[in-house]
């Protein structure tokens, strides 16, 4: 009896063990849900769904949170339905993310399970746009060679633009920087308000074929400029008489003027060490009953500690003469290849050699060089040149020969500037900037780091004042005050840190004897 108790009583507890479990196991939180892999294509908007996470839960509500993101900040996630969607446009680039990745975790009470999304990118086929806003801008005239003026407004949807200028009036004012389409100065000689008010451009833009222009203007301000001004100089006693034609050069720190015509020939050399006391030092040159030095029209250099002459005269052979003091001359016995007698030529020094160019002769006018005054040489130009030409001016500037200006037989008058760095290849410089009236009988002075240009006939006598930093582009000088009279036929020159304008002649009035100086 007691054995079958025992039994029941057992079979009661392990019954109620049993139905225990069983009760345990129906509460218990179940969360199911698949690892998810999307295709979508490149670029998409800015919040734009993928799809969602298809979780599911046996008991309550699932939340929903990103654990990881790579890269970082591409997606977002409703934390309430699962959905996916774009956090960050930038990132959905196939070329630089092909693929991105997140761990989602599902969340119910205290029971979580992580699951894997892996989206990969469509590559598409996206049509270049580039878009681009004109450019106009304010600045005061007279910047800063290379100063930046602003940026070209300019977005393009897919890659990089390139920009570059189609066109600039006037030439070579503006440039731009090709990766980042900075609008810079380009010649700033020519952001003057009195010659180019207003500088224009066309920008062009270039993006794999795709191009767009735009327009790009450029307004000065009138900006009150420093005028340069002249001063007469007041003679103490006794000087040179009215004459035109002559030269004036510093040389061993004095200023002297040589030659001219005075109504005859003038051989005089005269010197001054302020511009207002003169000394005539002599003549050079002879007279005798056979010759006589034709003084009128002389050309002077400066070579090898020496003062060097080269006389006018298309009819006779030139005299070439030569004084270490100004006093004392001699005449040159030429060698080699000796130019023709001429009128109206230049000599000057270069690449250490004394040359001669140019002028009215019964031969070609042509180019002449010699390493020490005596023994010449031709050289042989190439190309085109400046030939024909006679009464124009040369400076040496910036290691380049320039000449400027003229008179070309029957054709007249011309304002052309040709230039060269050997004395054989020359080229024509041209500028859309306005320059100098045609003219010869002018004067053409290196002070400083320009070039001046001082008076000269054209279609009339001129008193007029430019100067150049570049021989290309020219500017018209303000000048203050009252200033020497319109003239040809003058002489010039840059002594004790000045420019000297002195004598000449205006039309049929008496030859001038007056000295101006540059303040």
């Amino acid at each position: 009896m007691r054995l079958v108790l025992s039994t029941l009583l057992a079979l009661f507890v392990l019954n109620a063990c049993s139905t225990s479990n069983d009760d345990t196991n129906e509460d218990e939180i179940v969360i199911n849900a698949e690892n998810v892999s999307l295709q979508v294509d490149e670029n998409p908007s800015l919040g734009t769904i993928l799809g969602a996470v298809g979780g599911t839960t046996n008991s309550g509500t699932l939340s929903y949170v990103l654990v990881s993101v790579d890269p970082a900040g591409a997606l977002q996630i409703n934390t309430t339905t699962g959905e996916i969607s774009v956090a960050n446009i930038s990132h959905f680039e196939f070329d630089v993310n092909p693929t991105i990745t997140a761990i989602v975790q599902l969340k119910n009470s205290d029971v979580t399970k992580d699951i894997t999304i892996t989206i990969t990118l469509n590559e598409v086929e996206e049509e270049i746009t580039v878009s681009l806003s004109d450019f106009e801008v304010t600045i005061d005239e007279n910047p800063d060679p290379n100063q930046v003026l602003g940026i070209i407004d300019a977005s393009t949807n897919i890659g990089e633009i390139t920009f570059s200028i189609n066109s600039v009036i006037p030439e070579g004012a503006l440039q731009i920087d090709s990766s980042t389409g900075e609008i810079i100065v380009g010649n700033a000689d020519l952001f003057d308000f009195e010659q180019n008010p207003v500088i224009t451009a066309v920008v062009s833009t270039q993006n794999d074929g795709v191009t767009n222009t735009a327009n790009v203007t450029v307004n000065l301000n009138d900006i009150v400029e420093t005028p340069i001004s002249f001063t007469q100089i007041m003679i103490n006693g006794t000087h040179f008489s009215g004459r035109t034609g002559m030269r004036a050069i510093e040389f061993n720190n004095k200023l002297l003027l040589l030659g001219g015509w005075n109504g005859g020939n003038v051989r005089e050399v005269w010197s001054t060490e302020d511009g207002a006391t003169w000394e005539l030092l002599g003549n050079f040159g002879v007279k005798n009953s056979t010759r006589e030095t034709d003084g009128n029209q002389v050309r002077v250099a400066e070579f090898n500690s020496k003062l060097w002459i080269v006389t006018s005269g298309a009819a006779i052979p030139s005299e070439v003469w030569s004084s270490s003091d100004g006093t004392n001359w001699q005449e040159e016995t030429l060698i080699g290849d000796v130019f023709p007698g001429r009128n109206g030529h230049e000599i000057f020094v270069f690449q250490n050699k004394l040359w001669l160019i140019g002028g009215q002769t019964t031969d070609t006018s042509g180019v002449w060089s010699s390493s020490d005054g005596t023994n010449w040489s031709e050289v042989v130009t190439s190309g085109t040149t400046f030939g024909g030409l006679q009464s124009f001016q040369v400076a040496v500037f910036n290691d380049k020969i320039y000449v400027i200006g003229g008179r070309r037989g029957s054709l007249g008058t011309n304002n052309e500037v040709w230039s060269s760095s050997d004395g054989t290849n020359w080229d024509l410089e041209t500028s859309e900037k306005s320059k100098f009236f045609p003219r010869s009988l002018h004067q053409v002075v290196v002070f400083g780091d320009k070039m001046w240009l001082i008076g000269g006939i054209g279609e009339e006598y001129e008193n007029d004042v430019w100067s150049t930093v570049d021989g290309t582009n020219w500017k018209k000088e303000i000048v203050d005050g009252n200033y020497f009279s319109p003239r040809a036929f003058h002489a010039s020159a840059m002594f004790d840190s000045s420019l000297w304008v002195i004598g000449g002649r205006f039309e049929s009035d008496p030859r001038l004897n007056d000295i101006w100086r540059m303040d």
